[in-house]
């Protein structure tokens, strides 16, 4: 979501530089081809690392910025340093909704109980939904500081080209043209429930045994000996499909014929799911963060960690008559073009920044 809402800033009002925690990866690089710069500390930890630290420091001062935005847990933290030790504006973005900090690893539930503390001495926090700015003001977090902006999605590139998605996808892996496709969509994480999703399937295969199932994301591909065990011993190897990560969703999204969501917590506003539905793909997501809100009226809400709630919102779709299914697909993309359009949400980034920076040089 950063490399898209810095693809559409107007270019003419707003320069920008991005400070990287970590090492050179595949959206950094994307970043720089965009002619931005970008500089990486390669770090796993901010505060034991004075080297590091004085980089940061040293970036800052070279670039001498009017805000400073921080974008998820760590570089909210580490923004809020250099912001402080520069009298800068900064604001904040959080990417995540906290159910229970039991389900966190020890150290984000760390840096999200430092947030509470240190949330009093930043401009803004900006949240990508509702809930998860509930969620942290419940934990300490600075309610008149909030501000909520979710994620916006590409509706030139996220289109509804269903025949040419489903010939790439088939003639990839070859599945039959009359299969049911149902797409999931997620890094492996135990917050996502890969094994709801699965569970799910099996439940739905004894009714409609001509469903197949595409699991796309870092980590979910035949290594993951977890989840290939999972659907052996459901008697699913025939009809799963894992395709780890790819850099084409946009080619593949639009060959679904319904997309979920199995999340059992953490998720804040999926971008796979509005990806999905500006494709024109129905979706049934779990109540978990934002999701409700994203889809609407236009696809299914179960509650999480219920396969059985799960495979029965996957039939009810499925038993729609095709132009039926057609229609509820065209109504996400409606929704997401009337609500949610990467436009208009960079839109309420720039009228954010701009406000900031106004109320500074008064």
């Amino acid at each position: 979501m950063l490399h898209q809402l810095l693809s559409f800033l107007k270019k003419e009002k707003f320069k920008t530089f991005v400070i990287c925690l970590s090492k050179e990866g595949k959206i950094g690089k994307l970043m720089e081809e965009m002619g931005i710069n970008v500089y990486y500390l390669d770090i796993k930890s901010l505060f034991v690392n004075p080297l590091a630290f004085n980089k940061l420091i040293n970036y800052t001062k070279k670039i001498s910025p009017d805000v400073i935005q921080g974008w998820m847990y760590h570089g909210n933290i580490a923004g809020m340093v250099a912001g402080r030790l520069k009298n800068i504006p900064v604001l904040w973005n959080i990417r995540h909704t906290p159910y229970f900090l039991k389900d966190e690893k020890i150290s984000i539930r760390m840096l999200i109980r430092l947030g509470a503390f240190c949330s009093r001495y930043i401009q803004k926090i900006v949240y990508c939904s509702a809930v998860s700015a509930e969620m942290h003001q419940v934990l300490g977090y600075s309610r008149e500081k909030t501000v909520v902006i979710p994620n916006g999605f590409d509706l030139q590139k996220y289109r509804p080209d269903r025949n040419e998605a489903r010939t790439v996808l088939f003639e990839k892996k070859g599945i039959s043209k009359k299969a049911f496709l149902i797409g999931h969509i997620a890094r492996y994480h135990p917050m996502k429930d890969h094994l709801n999703f699965i569970k799910a399937a099996g439940i739905l295969r004894r009714q409609h045994p001509d469903a197949r199932y595409v699991m796309i994301g870092r980590g979910v591909d035949h290594k993951n000996s977890i989840l290939m065990s999972k659907i052996d011993q459901l008697g699913l190897i025939d009809c799963f499909y894992l395709m780890g990560e790819t850099d084409n969703l946009h080619l593949i999204l639009p060959a679904f014929d319904l997309v979920a969501s199995s999340s059992a917590w953490g998720e804040s506003f999926p971008l796979a799911i509005g990806e999905a539905m500006s494709c024109g793909v129905p979706c049934v997501v779990t109540d978990i963060g934002g999701s409700a809100d994203l889809v609407g009226n236009t696809g299914k809400v179960v509650p999480p960690k219920n396969s059985q709630a799960l495979a029965a919102a996957w039939t009810s779709i499925k038993n729609l008559k095709p132009e039926e299914r057609k229609k509820m697909g065209k109504s996400a993309r409606e929704r997401i073009a009337e609500h949610f359009s990467l436009e208009s949400i960079v839109l309420k980034y720039e009228e954010l920044y701009n406000t900031i920076e106004n109320n500074n040089t008064k």
